[in-house]
């Protein structure tokens, strides 16, 4: 294994450089955070490095206690007390002083300081620090320059980095108690040597690391144990925590508890005993064969003396259900209440009482408590099946209901089941609809799924029974109903695991990341009875999870780290009902890693979103094209890996989206995948990518081709065979910048099409080859000649048929889609009404405002993306986002957590949301504008896009995104210098007629995020000197290519129009009219009166609907200029043709 690693050292280095971007997307994770007695830790060291590079220690190893709220000069200075002082300050950074020495800190404006690492990334010197994190304070020497292992971020205000991953090396150092390190001193020398060493490879680092972890892995036998209290006595039901002690302190034994009755008392791992019967047990704490220490439990109880049932005797139908009571004296007994069918089949009951009939027949339930019992004997006899059609609800419980006399049924989320169509013939096919749409969006609320799946909501709907799909076939009504649900009547819940309640007076126990069960149950009607997983929400704290089980009843939760998680578990239509606990993992360490996948992948699919092939994933059902990567042992706490690919002109590995590894040609490549928390666990892997279908030949009819400059026209290749997996090209020119080949490939289940578009940029004649990129056959180069010829005239704009005329046709379409739904979810349908001037009625602005409320209270999570439509939104009709509810939308941004560790979006539209009225952002706040910036500008390609997750992946729509939150900041050097280049990026990838591909397609929304960009930064996308038009193609023109019969569609290929498509194209024009009008830009509402309400069932003067004359909708903050404008008496062709000749506005007005 060693030797095995020494072969892979020289790899290392370009390993941990991967590993350095990658470490803030990791749980900081890399030491023991929890110490015997269960206190939380971090490890902390401070290594001076001098002009020399001469290393030494401050501070070695050491493990700190952490206290709530801590940031670093805290567990800095307890980690120092004893040595000195540490302390910090905003105008000279960290000072360290010795108690024998002089202090020392920041020289010559930062270039000498101490530089603070969490888990080898570089932080800010605020940093609140998190448990089990390892924090390396390094003095530095001319800005890290003398650094040896420092990486400087790879943009200019993102993160550095260490190259040499020494957390796990740091962190066993600190673990070793001061008698192994008296017994191993050289040893213990040596490491603490190479942790400290600036020079030291990470294969020494590596070594040190397994040799230090061999120390602690090593056997200290435990002498002896004793536990405390000595003995317990309990009443049944309750629980008592027993404390083993362990000598010598620095044993390694793991503590096992057991009882010698579990009928009596049982016991936890933690030491927990759980009193169950009378009696007496005898609980053991054994830390080896040999030593091992006992306590006398003594349970006692209050027996019951009788117990009657509410009912004797049930005559029941089937389907039908009634909840029996138990009454036991004395009320304070112990003894459990046991339900028992003697005829499950027949007739059941559960853990509440409940019976319910299921078929013809007789049974007896019975009830115990203790030694007493009670008798219910059930009669079940058949139900009538209707003979007409009629809808029925089965519960899941095997109860019946049926609609009222009014075709109703009234049920609530405690209902679990389906709808079943009865009274039809024997094999009738149905399909069911009852859903609401979200707004203006394309989603919508299923409120009972297509096979008839009850999905509870609160409010009545109406349902509809088919024989099929009525969108995609003429279909038959069979049955309608209405279905209403009322919030359930639970007033209470209680959290179980293992069948003891969870209190949360104590934190639960994890152990690494494995999961462990709960059980809910809710107070109805004075009986605590299961609640359905339908009925709940739950929360969580960063780093932890919680979820519901898959086919059955219960939650199941666990935690990435260390930390204290809190978990919360409500009822989803009474969030007020709710029940919290607390729980801490135990860290389990990584000690091997093992890699399954296939060796050979024939490449076939294409991936549209990606613009790339499919590859193997993690996900995919078939193990010819799945790798999975499992890890040893299988709770580990930190599971990440890095992966490092060798070969990326031939496939590389992905982590977005869940990629996995993707090819890009035909070959073999090389991976090597490693453990974040352990580096020596490793694996090299070799993959052989083949074409399904490998191309054998191309031939092209016509060779000579005449094209207008900047027009377009499709080639028409003849390829053999016609499926041929890769029909792209390496296309070469005679003399470059006159045409241009675009190879563009979608795809559908089953068949992968690539069209070669060709553009006309520039006259003359040019000679055109394509190499054939899929070679393996041999397939031969094609060539052909093109002369480009004189474009037509360039003609003005028509600014009322482009602008004007469809803004109108958008609202309109928005208009109509929105009516009834103005609820949460149709945030962009209504900014975009309200900011292209359109009035709506004051019920409809309530319904919205009261949905958005409702949603803010439900205390559901919303992402930055999700705050910012709604802030928009609300500005646009008027309210204030700081006050909805009493809460602060603005607050709720600048504040996020772990926003840095989001998509770029989430960062671009926190910006966005913090310009809309120029909020002010206070000092403390976890983001100011000047973080957002430069996180932000972290995401950007040398190839001057911008990436979603990083960026590595770019694509226009996120770049356009990102420009128009930096637009207003293009003063700024480093924004500038970004803009500017991204602006570049945009203009490359633009087609000849200025539209953009985009997931196979021509995309409308792509082209109205660039066109939005341009607007919103004050950049005339008509002026040909900023390279966004093509003689009579421009961004505006091309968004009417989109239009259809009623609103806009996203891709070109499309008939039918949707509602992305229609407000992203509707906010774009929006956007350029402000643009030429000289009004604020599109986000920027500081000056804006939205148009006053209508009355209810009044359109209103509602620029998407009626026929009058178009006209450039009035809006409500028009700036002084166009009132200038006005004055003069200038049209609005006029202002048209000024901002197209020779006005370069700024971003904000």
């Amino acid at each position: 294994m060693r030797a095995e690693a020494r072969r892979r050292g020289r790899r290392w280095l370009s390993l941990l450089l991967t590993l350095a971007m990658v470490w803030t997307l990791v749980s900081g994770a890399l030491a023991l955070n929890t110490s015997r007695s269960g206190v939380q830790t971090v490890t902390v060291t401070m290594e001076y490095a001098d002009e020399s590079g001469h290393t030494m220690y401050y501070l070695p190893p050491t493990q700190v206690e952490l206290e709530e709220g801590d940031i670093l000069v805290d567990v800095l200075q307890r980690g120092y007390q004893d040595r000195g002082s540490v302390t910090y300050s905003t105008l000279y950074g960290f000072t360290v002083t010795p108690n024998d020495g002089q202090a020392v800190g920041e020289v010559n404006w930062g270039k000498k300081a101490w530089w603070p690492f969490v888990d080898s990334v570089k932080v800010g010197n605020k940093y609140q620090v998190q448990a089990g994190e390892v924090i390396r304070l390094i003095y530095v020497q001319d800005s890290a320059q003398g650094t040896p292992d420092y990486i400087p971020p790879a943009a200019e205000a993102g993160q550095g980095a260490l190259g040499i991953n020494k957390d796990k090396l740091v962190s066993s150092l600190a673990q070793l108690t001061q008698a192994q390190i008296d017994a191993n001193a050289q040893v213990y020398e040596q490491a603490l040597q190479v942790a400290v060493d600036g020079t030291a490879t990470q294969e020494q680092v590596n070594e040190q690391t397994q040799i230090v972890s061999q120390l602690l892995a090593q056997k200290v036998p435990a002498t002896d144990i004793t536990v405390t209290p000595g003995e317990v006595t309990l009443m049944v039901g309750e629980t008592q925590a027993l404390t083993a002690t362990v000598i010598p302190e620095e044993s390694n034994d793991t503590v096992v508890w057991y009882s010698e009755d579990t009928h009596v008392a049982q016991v936890t791992d933690q030491g927990v005993v759980r009193a169950v019967g009378e009696g007496t047990a005898v609980i053991t704490a054994q830390a080896n064969e040999t030593v091992k220490a006992t306590v006398m439990v003594t349970v006692t109880g209050i027996a019951a003396q009788s117990v009657t049932l509410s009912e004797t005797k049930l005559d029941l139908e089937e389907g039908q259900g009634v909840r029996l009571t138990a009454t036991v004296t004395p009320a304070d007994s112990t003894d459990a209440v046991v339900w028992q069918s003697s005829a499950p089949d027949i007739v059941s009951v559960d853990d509440s009482g409940l019976v319910v009939a299921h078929q013809a027949g007789s049974a007896q339930i019975t009830v115990t408590a203790g030694a007493c019992s009670a008798v219910c004997t059930v009669t079940v006899t058949p139900r009538e099946v209707p003979t007409t059609p009629t809808v029925v609800f089965y519960h899941t419980d095997g109860r019946i209901t049926q609609w009222d006399d009014t075709h109703t049924f009234t049920l609530s989320a405690l209902d679990e089941g389906r709808f079943v169509l009865e009274g039809v013939a024997e094999g009738q096919s149905t399909y069911w609809s009852c859903s609401q749409q979200n707004g203006g969006s394309e989603s919508s609320t299923i409120h009972i799924s297509s096979s008839g799946k009850f999905y509870p909501s609160v409010g009545e709907y109406q349902a509809y029974v088919y024989d099929k799909n009525p969108d995609w076939y003429v279909a038959q009504e069979l049955a309608t109903f209405t279905l209403k649900v009322v919030p359930t009547q639970v007033t209470d819940l209680k959290l179980y695991q293992d069948g003891w309640p969870v209190t949360g007076e104590k934190p639960l126990h994890l152990s690494g990341t494995q999961p462990q069960q709960l059980t809910v149950k809710g107070c109805l009607d004075g009986v605590y009875i299961t609640i359905p997983n339908q009925a709940l929400e739950m929360t969580s704290t960063e780093g932890s999870y919680i979820y519901t089980l898959d086919g059955e009843n219960g939650l199941e939760f666990f935690a990435e780290d260390q930390s204290m998680h809190t978990f919360t578990v409500s009822l989803a239509d009474n969030p007020q009902v709710t029940v919290s606990f607390q729980a801490t993992a135990q860290r389990i360490d990584v000690t091997g890693l093992t890699v399954t996948y296939p060796e050979v992948f024939y490449i076939e699919g294409w991936n549209g979103l990606g613009n790339q092939y499919v590859g193997i994933t993690s996900h995919d059902t078939d193990p010819e094209r799945r790798y999975e990567i499992n890890i040893e042992p299988h709770n580990a706490t930190v599971k990440d890996v890095v992966w490092v690919s060798h070969d990326p002109d031939v496939a590389e590995f992905q982590a977005t989206y869940g990629n996995g590894i993707v090819p890009k040609k035909a070959g073999t490549a090389r991976f090597t995948v490693t453990s974040v928390d352990n580096p020596a666990a490793t694996q090299d892997i070799t993959i052989r990518f083949e074409y399904k279908h490998p191309l054998e030949q191309v031939e092209m009819e016509e060779t000579t081709l005449t094209l207008a400059q900047y027009e377009s026209m499709n080639l028409d290749l003849l390829v053999t065979p016609a499926n041929a997996t890769n029909q792209r090209f390496t296309w070469t020119y005679s003399q470059d910048g006159i045409v241009k080949v675009n190879d563009y490939v979608t795809s559908t289940p089953g068949t992968m099409t690539t069209t070669h578009t060709l553009s006309a940029l520039e006259q003359g004649t040019v000679t055109v080859t394509g190499t054939p990129l899929d070679d393996t056959k041999g397939a031969k180069p094609i060539q052909f000649t093109v002369t480009v010829t004189q474009p037509d005239a360039v003609e003005d704009l028509d600014f009322d048929r482009y602008v004007t005329d469809n803004i109108r046709h958008a609202l309109s379409y928005l208009d109509s889609q929105l009516e009834g739904n103005y609820t949460y979810g149709a945030e962009w349908s209504l900014f975009t009404l309200l900011r292209a001037g359109a009035s709506l009625s004051q019920s409809d602005l309530d319904s919205y405002y009261a949905s958005i409320t409702q949603q803010l209270e439900s205390g559901g999570r919303m992402l930055p993306t999700d705050y910012f439509r709604v802030v928009v939104a609300l500005l646009a009709m008027g309210k204030d986002p700081t006050d909805v509810a009493g809460m602060d939308l603005i607050e709720t941004l600048y504040n996020y957590p772990n926003l840095d560790r989001m998509t770029s979006n989430m960062m671009s539209y926190t910006l966005l949301a913090l310009d809309t009225k120029d909020y002010e952002v206070p000092q403390d706040a976890r983001w100011t504008r000047e973080t957002l910036i430069e996180k932000i500008l972290t995401f950007q390609n040398a190839n001057g896009g911008f990436g979603l997750s990083s960026a590595d992946t770019v694509s226009v729509d996120v770049t356009a995104m990102t420009l128009q939150a930096l637009a207003p900041y293009r003063d700024m050097e480093q924004v500038s210098q970004a803009f500017d280049r991204a602006l570049e990026y945009l203009r490359s990838q633009m087609t000849s007629d200025c539209g953009y591909i985009n997931e196979g397609d021509d995309n409308g929304c792509t082209a109205a995020q660039v066109l939005t960009a341009l607007a919103v930064a004050g950049i005339d996308p008509l002026d040909p000197d900023n390279g966004f038009t093509h003689g009579n193609y421009n961004l505006v023109t091309k968004l009417d290519q989109f239009k259809r019969e009623s609103g806009f569609t996203t891709f070109m290929s499309s008939d039918k129009p949707d509602g992305m498509g229609t407000v992203q194209i509707g906010y774009a024009l929006e956007a350029y009219r402000r643009f030429v009008a000289g009004e604020n830009t599109l986000f920027d509402l500081t000056q804006w009166t939205p148009a006053p309400p209508t009355e209810d069932g009044d359109s209103g003067e509602n620029p998407g609907s009626g026929e009058e004359e178009p006209q450039v909708p009035q809006t409500g903050d028009t700036s002084p200029l166009v009132e200038s404008l006005v004055i003069l008496g200038m049209s609005a062709a006029g202002l048209c043709a000024a901002a197209w000749t020779d006005r370069k506005r700024k971003s904000r007005g």
